[in-house]
């Protein structure tokens, strides 16, 4: 028989370090966003030679898994919340600089134009 997996929303992180077995055969992972992931020896039994670009995987259910990178990238692709508000693209130049200096705060204004000015550009007045 054949079956088709239901739809499912994971959480999931990429493994950026392996470490060396320990002697129980677990490893510490380091993932993308800093923390570090203890993958015991039972985990790495489906993957024996885990790599730098896997990932590791938490369904909502709690229930944790590894992925080699390959099998990860062609079964999941990023969630978007078709609830969550489509971000607006600015509709002149002046309007972008605006979002720009109200997401980085009048402390970021001069590194902005800094920035322009470096691209080329000639600082200008927005009223």
């Amino acid at each position: 028989m054949k079956y088709i997996a239901n739809p499912v929303v994971v959480d999931a992180l990429k493994i950026v370090a392996v470490s060396d077995v320990q002697t129980d055969g677990s490893r510490n992972l380091d993932l993308e966003d800093g923390s570090t992931f203890h993958a015991t020896n039972e985990m790495l039994c489906r993957i024996p030679h885990l790599q730098d670009g896997a990932y590791v995987v938490i369904q909502a259910d709690g229930y944790v898994y590894l992925n080699p990178a390959a099998v990860f990238e062609r079964k999941y692709s990023l969630y978007v919340d078709p609830k969550a508000p489509e971000p607006k693209e600015p509709e002149t130049k002046q309007q972008g600089i605006i979002e720009r200096i109200k997401t980085a705060g009048l402390d970021g204004l001069t590194s902005i134009i800094r920035a322009n000015a470096e691209d080329g550009e000639t600082p200008e007045r927005i009223d």
